[in-house]
């Protein structure tokens, strides 16, 4: 028996048939070394299939819990998504600075984003562990119609962060105003770093 929430599936197999039956076979015909033999890779052939159902749903059941969710349906594991961004900065796959693990608060969200969060539904933010570095991914799930707030906050945290660096960042600026933002299903997007582009095209995918 598997059972997947209400999903239940039953599992028979020939082979308990074989088991069951062998005794009664062997009253009305005496079985010869071959029939026995048959009889064995019957039992066997049948244990091996039911391993290979067994494994099939295991992995379908696997994928499916992995899923992150999706963009379009307002659904998407936040958290996921950026945890697996940061890995491939980690291993070095793109050019970014590596990310903190805590996202920003909604609090310090509004604040330095100069954001109205009522037209928010859920967000997360996480910036780079140096701060130097400018590294950001930023989610907002929010309709379409926040989108004029969404670029007009994300404009004022980008001159923010132009003033706080300047002069102590030689490409600063070139690096800030190269930051990518924009819409993938429910979700308004804001990348900064070296390789923005692949940061949004990975979100694109799994859209």
């Amino acid at each position: 028996m598997f059972q997947n929430g209400p999903l239940t599936i039953k599992l028979t197999c020939s082979a308990s048939f074989f088991v069951k039956n062998e005794s009664a076979i062997r009253k009305r015909h005496p079985l010869k070394g071959m029939d026995k033999n048959l009889i064995s890779y019957t039992e066997a052939g049948g244990m091996h299939m039911k391993k290979i159902i067994c494994l099939w749903l295991c992995l379908f059941v696997l994928c499916a819990c992995t899923k992150p969710g999706s963009f379009e349906d307002g659904n998407i594991d936040m958290e996921k998504v950026i945890e697996e961004i940061n890995e491939e900065i980690a291993d070095g796959h793109w050019k970014m600075g590596l990310l903190q693990d805590e996202a920003l608060s909604l609090q310090e969200v509004e604040k330095q984003y100069h954001m109205d969060m009522t037209q928010i539904k859920d967000c997360r933010v996480q910036q780079a562990l140096i701060p130097a570095q400018l590294s950001e991914v930023a989610l907002f799930l929010a309709k379409p119609q926040a989108d004029t707030m969404l670029k007009k906050a994300i404009q004022e945290h980008k001159e923010d962060l132009k003033q706080r660096y300047a002069g102590i960042l030689m490409d600063g600026n070139t690096l800030i105003d190269s930051a990518l933002q924009g819409r993938i299903g429910q979700y308004y997007y804001f990348v900064l770093g070296e390789d923005a582009k692949k940061v949004v095209h990975y979100m694109q995918e799994i859209k």
